[in-house]
């Protein structure tokens, strides 16, 4: 059965998500299952981690807050695009050779659209550097035969024990590969699992060192990341989550209307009931809903 997502206003509850979650054990045992969880998902940015991963695999020469943000949907703040820019200039690249679509940063005081604005503008630029270190044509680094996403995608069936069941076009024009919640929880406990020094623990230990270059210096994830030291988490659009602990905890989640006001609520449940928790998880547990601008209800996960 479906978790219940309720949005209170006023005491009235005005609307309803459902959701679905697997939270798995250290030994990779499910602890909570809700909703069809087995069924295939689009995991969207989520699967930066292992996008990045296959990367590595590929030559990529990254670590550290690069790296993070290669695994990035960033804020586009004076830093992602910096460090974008970095990424690119060392594989002797500019912002040109980028094929994302152009976008604003969330600051919304600038005014002009950019591709290095774009969010997942680190993933592009380090897909391009991978490019240059193999010798692989840049003009068409998205085309799903590019023997770029061939290797990404032979990591992400590798880490899920899943065969692609299908290919999509996630947002920012690179191939979007659909599994299911069990094959993305498999996945991300690679990650912290896998031998020091090896690609998996150089991706786990990125991000979770620098969690505001993985997302924003104000964003949930990173709030999540800090509140628990040794958490990995990455969102994808549509109200995706996916996150790892240090010992193999892990879980995904996803609201199914895809509304992102009910995701980290959940996320905190899944959390919550693997014991990983943190006073600044209170906070998380519910998100505010305003009336004339004030507090007048809350969006929170509804009684079992």
């Amino acid at each position: 059965m479906s978790l219940v997502v309720e949005v209170v206003r006023s005491g009235f509850v005005e609307s309803t998500h459902r959701a679905r979650m697997l939270a798995v054990s250290a030994e990779g045992k499910p602890v909570q299952a809700h909703g069809a969880v087995d069924a295939l998902a689009s995991p969207r940015s989520s699967m930066k981690p292992l996008q990045a991963l296959g990367m590595l695999r590929s030559g990529l020469d990254l670590d550290g807050e690069l790296l993070a943000l290669a695994c990035a949907s960033h804020s586009g703040e004076p830093f992602h695009v910096d460090g974008a820019r970095k990424i690119l200039a060392g594989a002797g690249l500019d912002e040109s050779a980028l094929l994302c679509p152009e976008d604003y940063p969330d600051d919304r005081t600038v005014t002009t659209k950019a591709r290095i604005f774009m969010n997942c503008s680190g993933k592009h630029s380090a897909m391009l550097a991978t490019c240059v270190v193999n010798g692989w044509p840049l003009e068409t680094y998205l085309d799903p035969a590019h023997p770029l996403q061939r290797a990404i995608r032979e990591t992400v069936e590798e880490l899920t024990g899943e065969r692609v069941a299908a290919t999509g076009v996630d947002g920012c024009g690179a191939p979007l590969f659909f599994v299911s919640m069990v094959g993305v929880t498999r996945a991300f406990r690679a990650f912290p699992l896998g031998e020091q020094g090896s690609p998996e623990r150089r991706v786990y230990e990125a991000m979770t060192t620098h969690p505001e270059w993985t997302s924003g210096t104000t964003r949930l994830e990173a709030r999540l990341m800090r509140a628990i030291p040794g958490l990995m988490v990455k969102a994808g659009a549509e109200a995706f989550d996916a996150f790892v602990y240090s010992d193999g905890r892990a879980g995904t989640v996803k609201i199914e209307d895809g509304s992102s006001r009910a995701r980290v609520p959940v996320t905190v449940a899944a959390l919550r009931a693997l014991g990983l928790d943190a006073p600044e998880l209170d906070d998380m547990a519910t998100a505010p809903l305003l009336g004339g601008g004030r507090p007048v209800g809350e969006v929170r996960l509804g009684a079992s």
